[in-house]
């Protein structure tokens, strides 16, 4: 049987930490290895700061939510937010990786880490929200 954990998250940057600290619970809970536990979070991380700080809500309440499930092979993530249609996955350059750390421009190395940490991702709007659903191996 596997293991499930749903959270609606508060709109504002001081609930990541208590985000992570779920997510932690539900990784010892699942017993996924502390690597892919680590990668799960980032992940996790990434999606919630992108949001709070780039998603455009508009004049709509905002509202984002996290749901994860493990079968113990995989970890499959799906993360919701209300903000305007936004699809990182094809509207995100990817990061320039080979030039120096100072000179490299600001952007995309969230995405490229969660592309980089996920067997497969996809992101669809539908019923005015984004979803993005990420499927990680546990190793």
């Amino acid at each position: 049987m596997g293991q499930s954990l749903k959270i609606d998250i508060p709109v504002q940057i001081s609930a990541l930490s208590d985000v992570t600290t779920k997510v932690e619970e539900f990784c010892d809970a699942a017993d996924i290895p502390m690597a892919s536990a680590f990668k799960v979070n980032l992940v996790i991380q990434e999606l919630v700061t992108n949001s709070l700080n780039h998603g455009d809500f508009g004049d709509r309440k905002p509202e984002i939510s996290l749901s994860i499930n493990c079968d113990g092979r995989q970890v499959e993530m799906l993360f919701e937010d209300n903000a305007a249609p936004f699809d990182p996955f094809t509207e995100t350059p990817p990061p320039d990786l080979n030039s120096d750390i100072g000179e490299r421009p600001i952007g995309g190395l969230g995405i490229h880490l969660i592309r980089t940490f996920s067997d497969q991702s996809s992101h669809e709007h539908i019923d005015g929200k984004n979803r993005i659903r990420l499927i990680s191996p546990v190793e």
